[in-house]
């Protein structure tokens, strides 16, 4: 043991409690309950100190409200720095004002910032030329914003910065600020055009701080769309028309989505026995099928002139129609033209008996919208007033005239707010309004037209609902297949009326199945859909397509020859819409195209 000299311990007044002179040194074992040694006092508790305390290790200013730590590890249960600011296990509490040069995080609960407004990223990137038709459009904050005034404009820039659309700050423009960070988003009323150079402008204060008074100095740049290629798909056969390019006049047949062309892109596509036609992204329709008819638009008429491969119809065109042996399409400009077979007036020509034109001939107007047909003797189509015409044959009251007469001009079915989705089957018909109902007229032996009955009808009956999305109608007559597929907004497909080998889609095997009322199919995040004969195809929001129904020739493209009675997908990334056609003793096919 080492020695402790008595002269080195102090009584401190006689109290007990013996003090180490300054300098004095310790070794060996000690023990001590408590010990003051200058401004520390040290004992089981650990040091309390007061003043400076310098050491080797580590050097403590005060209160612990400044200096630093070279070595070992501190643990402070509360700090003060300054007045107004405490930091403690909670974090740190202040008052008054605390002046920064940054901070992280979208600062959604700051008030009063020093910062500017700013935009972190831009939607398209400025001077972009790989956008994409469906982009959307909007920039990223420092900070939240509020609505200023003015308007954000996108122009063209190629044709003298003409307007193409107007969004007011106020109104058009949607401002996500719980977003991290805070953004804001413009949705364009149609998608962009391809391979085209905008100009998008951001006013001075079309935003401003939320919560303060700065505002948005403004900015405005370019960017440039691609060209985006939509390639054409089709698989099944097409009984001696060559629907599937260049295969000829035979018995071709394929089990899997084939590859019709590549050298336009595809935007739409309809078909039905004879004939099929597409629109790209340019407004060009091309045609290929039977051209008996002069229904291919070429003037010209025979079976010798069928075209196997696609052929272009002059003209711009937004929307197109088809039935087995006549076409309608309308133009840019709100014309509806009309070409092929005429038998009970189907053309609008205002002509009884039979006709055929072999190249386009126009209907009255110039306020056309949409034109649909599923059938050679029958063409529905709405005008920009929302208003809903039919003309044609008229068995089973199919126009929707409250009568059985056939009309060989337009005219109108009753009701308004009609939208784009509509479709005259063979022998009966459908539409759905702008406000989402869905109506259903026409021949109903089969209960296709989902009413819980098999009662005709020959004006519109609503079937029930008010968000009805998309609707397709198919009937034949010589096979007892009648019946119409449907999608809601939420997502849901739904089918009515009757179908052999799965045709539904309700997976109830090949028998013939009827529904005289809206049945749900299997599935969630359903799209657009098409049906014709005993089979169905559907696109999902996610881009994926299915099929499902009657496939001895291949005609749902999978790869087989089996029948399915529920959706079942196809390989690959699809557009919108797909169009699939069976006709017993004739043609079979699905076209859609690939995103």
């Amino acid at each position: 043991m080492s020695e402790l000299r008595v002269d080195n311990i102090v009584d401190m007044g006689g109290s007990g409690a013996p003090q180490l002179r300054k300098g004095a040194s310790v070794t060996g074992i000690s023990t001590i309950t408590q010990a003051v040694v200058g401004n520390a006092t040290i004992n089981a508790g650990g040091i309390n100190a007061t003043g400076i305390i310098t050491s080797s290790s580590n050097k403590f200013v005060g209160d612990l409200a400044s200096g630093n730590i070279t070595a070992g590890v501190m643990t402070a249960t509360s700090s003060v720095v300054a007045s107004n600011i405490t930091i403690n296990s909670g974090g740190v509490n202040a008052s008054g004002i605390v002046s920064a040069t940054s901070y992280t995080g979208s600062g959604a609960n700051l008030t009063g910032i020093g910062l500017s407004i700013a935009p972190l990223m831009y939607t398209p990137d400025v001077s972009d030329v790989q956008v994409t038709p469906s982009a959307g459009i909007g920039l990223t904050f420092n900070q939240r914003v509020s609505a200023g005034t003015g308007n954000v404009t996108l122009s063209l820039v190629s044709v003298g910065s003409t307007l193409v659309e107007n969004f007011g700050v106020g109104s058009s423009v949607t401002y996500n600020n719980d977003a991290d960070p805070p953004n804001i988003t413009i949705t364009p009323t149609s998608n962009l055009s391809v391979d085209t150079q905008y100009a998008i402008s951001y006013p001075s204060g079309a935003f401003t701080q939320s919560g303060a008074g700065g505002s948005f100095v403004g900015t405005a740049y370019t960017f440039s769309t691609v060209a985006v290629y939509n390639p054409l798909f089709g698989s099944g056969y097409a009984w001696w028309l060559g629907l599937l390019e260049n295969t000829g006049p035979s018995y071709y047949r394929v089990s899997s989505p084939t590859q019709i062309t590549t050298d336009l892109n595809w935007s739409s596509v309809i078909g039905d026995s004879n004939i099929a036609g597409a629109i790209n992204t340019d407004g060009e329709l091309w045609m290929w099928g039977s051209n008996q008819s002069g229904s291919l638009g070429q003037n010209n008429i025979g079976p010798a002139v069928s075209y196997s491969s696609p052929i272009q119809v002059p003209g711009t065109w937004v929307d197109f129609g088809a039935g087995s042996h006549n076409s309608r399409a309308i133009n840019t400009d709100g014309e509806l033209w009309m070409w092929g077979y005429n038998w009970n007036g189907p053309l609008g020509q205002n002509q009884s008996g039979y006709a055929s034109y072999s190249s386009p001939v126009q209907v009255p107007g110039t306020t056309w919208r949409s034109v649909s047909s599923r059938n050679y003797s029958s063409t529905m189509a709405t005008k920009t007033d929302g208003t809903l015409w039919a003309w044609g044959g008229n068995q089973h009251g199919r126009l929707g005239h409250n009568n059985t007469t056939s009309y060989s001009s337009p005219v109108q079915v009753p009701g308004t707010n009609w939208g784009t989705e509509h479709m005259t089957g063979y022998n009966l018909s459908t539409a759905i309004k702008t406000d989402g109902t869905l109506w259903t007229w026409g021949w109903n032996d089969y209960g296709a037209l989902g009413h819980n009955n098999t009662t005709d009808y020959s004006s519109p009956v609503q079937i029930p609902g008010t968000t009805w999305k998309s609707v397709t109608a198919n009937s034949f007559l010589n096979n007892g297949n009648s019946s119409m597929f449907a999608t809601k907004t939420d997502g849901t497909l739904w089918s009515w009326g009757s179908m052999s080998y799965g045709g539904l889609g309700l997976n109830q095997g090949d028998a013939f199945l009827r529904r005289s009322s809206p049945c749900q199919i299997p599935g969630t995040n359903w799209n657009y859909v098409a049906g014709g004969g005993s089979c169905g195809a559907a696109t999902k929001t996610d881009g994926t397509l299915w099929s499902w129904g009657y496939n001895s020739i291949g005609t749902l493209g999978q790869n087989n020859l089996v029948q399915y009675s529920s959706p079942v997908q196809i390989p690959g990334t699809w557009s919108e819409r797909p169009w699939i056609h069976q006709e017993p003793g004739g043609t079979y096919f699905l076209l859609a195209t690939k995103a």
